[in-house]
């Protein structure tokens, strides 16, 4: 891709219009507005970058490791007896 801007609405609301207004009425010459359509790859992308920032933040504030958690219906016992 070449040179440009990439802007992203909040919502699915058509936000074009408003840029196209904003660009023109500046002075500045506007050749191409088109939405960008995501591909599955860049869902993906997206969607794992997301879920490691989320994991990063929960390590950072002091949540256990996964190698520490006890899997759901298991219980860890310390038998004290040093077996």
């Amino acid at each position: 891709m070449g040179d440009g801007f990439v802007i992203t609405a909040a919502d699915s609301t058509d936000i074009r219009p408003a840029i196209a207004s904003a660009v023109t009425g500046a002075g500045w010459s506007l050749l191409e507005l088109r939405p960008q359509a995501m591909t599955l790859e860049d869902i993906f992308l997206e969607v794992t970058a997301h879920t490691e920032a989320e994991s990063d933040a929960e390590d950072d504030a002091g949540a256990p490791a996964a190698a520490d958690r006890v899997p759901d219906g298991d219980t860890e016992t310390d038998t004290g007896g040093g077996q």
